[in-house]
C-alpha cells in the first residue's frame, strides 16, 4: 500500500474494522476502508455473501481499477464480486510456493487472475506453466527514508559487527542456531562482534546457546525497539537464514537499505535478494563452513567490505525503494 502511494497512485486497504491493520493504516497514513467481515473456517463461509456485496459496492464507490488479494478464499470472493467487469483487474499475490497446491486447483486459481505477483522467480514459472496469463517476480519494497546507513558507516570498522534479525520463537528456529554455529568457524582476528536483534518467547533458549558458545563474550542479544532502524544500521554484515511468513525476507531488504551487505540462504525468495553479488552472496544453509569462509574473507578486506556497504544501499534505492516497488505493482495492474 505504501509503495503504491509513494509511486503516486490512489490505493485503499480493505479489511475488517477495529484490528491491527486499521491501526497500522492510521499510523502510516494509508487510506483504510472497512465493512468486510472475512474470518476463518465456517465464519468465512457465513460472511462470504456479505463481503461479496461490500467489495462490489466499494469498487463502484471509489472507481477502483484493480483489486489485489493475497489468499485463495479472498480471490474467490473478489472474482464473484467483480463478475465479468473487464475494466477491473484482479491481481493475486503468492507468498508460498504454488507448486504445493494440487494441480487441478492451481490451474483454476492461476487462470482466474489477470496477473500474479510472486516472491520468487520459480514460483512465477510454476504459475505460468499452470496457465497464468501473467505471473512475475516483484522485488520486495523497503522504506529507504526510514532505513538508511548510519553516519559512522563511512568509516572502516576496526571490529566488524555481524548480525541476524529475527523473532526468537519457542517452536520455530528463524536461523539463530545456524548463525551461532556459523560463528564457531570464524577466526578470532579481526576482533569481530555478533548481535542477535529481536524478541520473542524463545529468548531464554537462545541465551543458553550463547552462554555455551566458545565466542560468548563477543555475542549480544539485543531487544528490538522503536529505534530499530538505528540498530540495523549499526551492523556491518547481515545474515539471513530463513524466509518470513510473506515468503521473502523483510529483514534482508532493511539491511540492504541501511547499507549492510548480506549473506543469504539459497532458498526461493532469498536467492533473488542476493542476485547482486556486489552487496550479497547466497549459500546453501547446509554448508555453514562456506558461510564462515565467506564471512572471514570479507572481514579480512575492510576496503572491500566498505564497497559492499555502498553497493547495498545502491541496490536498495534502485530495486527495493517504495516508489520502485509501487511502479512495479502499477505495471502489473495495467500492462
Amino acid at each position: 500500500m505504501r509503495a503504491l502511494l509513494a509511486a503516486g497512485h490512489k490505493a485503499w486497504l480493505c479489511a475488517p474494522e477495529g484490528g491491527a491493520l486499521e491501526d497500522g493504516c492510521a499510523e502510516h497514513k494509508v487510506p483504510f476502508v472497512g465493512g468486510v467481515r472475512m474470518g476463518r473456517g465456517v465464519e468465512r463461509v457465513l460472511n462470504f455473501r456479505h463481503d461479496v456485496k461490500r467489495l462490489r459496492a466499494l469498487v463502484e464507490e471509489q472507481k477502483i481499477e484493480a483489486v489485489h488479494v493475497h489468499r485463495s478464499d479472498d480471490q474467490l470472493m473478489a472474482r464473484m464480486a467483480l463478475g465479468k467487469r473487464n475494466r477491473v483487474a484482479l491481481i493475486r499475490s503468492w507468498h508460498r510456493d504454488p507448486a504445493g497446491v494440487p494441480a487441478p486447483i492451481l490451474k483454476r486459481l492461476a487462470r482466474a487472475c489477470d496477473a500474479s505477483c510472486c516472491v520468487a522467480r520459480v514460483h512465477a514459472e510454476t504459475l505460468r506453466k499452470a496457465g497464468a496469463a501473467r505471473a512475475f517476480y516483484l522485488p520486495p519494497g523497503v522504506d529507504t527514508k526510514r532505513y538508511r546507513p548510519a553516519a559512522e558507516a563511512a568509516e572502516v570498522p576496526d571490529a566488524p559487527v555481524l548480525g541476524l534479525i529475527g523473532r526468537m520463537k519457542a517452536k520455530e528456529d528463524r536461523g539463530h542456531r545456524a548463525f551461532l554455529e556459523m560463528l564457531k568457524g570464524l577466526e578470532r582476528k579481526p576482533p569481530w562482534r555478533a548481535r542477535l536483534l529481536g524478541r520473542g518467547e524463545g529468548v531464554a533458549a537462545i541465551e543458553k546457546l550463547v552462554a555455551a558458545h566458545p565466542y560468548k563474550e563477543r555475542i549480544e542479544i539485543i531487544d528490538s525497539h522503536r529505534d530499530f532502524p538505528a540498530q540495523v544500521a549499526a551492523l556491518d554484515l547481515g545474515f539471513v537464514f530463513a524466509v518470513g511468513s510473506d515468503g521473502t525476507s523483510r529483514p534482508a531488504v532493511e539491511l540492504l537499505a541501511c547499507g549492510v551487505p548480506i549473506l543469504a540462504a539459497d532458498f526461493p525468495g532469498l536467492r533473488e535478494l542476493a542476485e547482486d553479488t556486489a552487496c550479497a552472496r547466497a549459500f546453501s544453509p547446509k554448508s555453514l563452513h562456506k558461510w564462515s569462509e565467506a564471512c572471514g574473507q570479507i572481514m579480512a578486506q575492510p576496503r572491500e567490505l566498505m564497497g559492499m556497504k555502498t553497493a547495498a544501499r545502491m541496490r536498495a534505492e534502485s530495486t527495493h525503494a517504495l516508489a520502485v516497488r509501487g511502479a512495479s505493482l502499477a505495471g502489473l495492474y495495467h500492462p
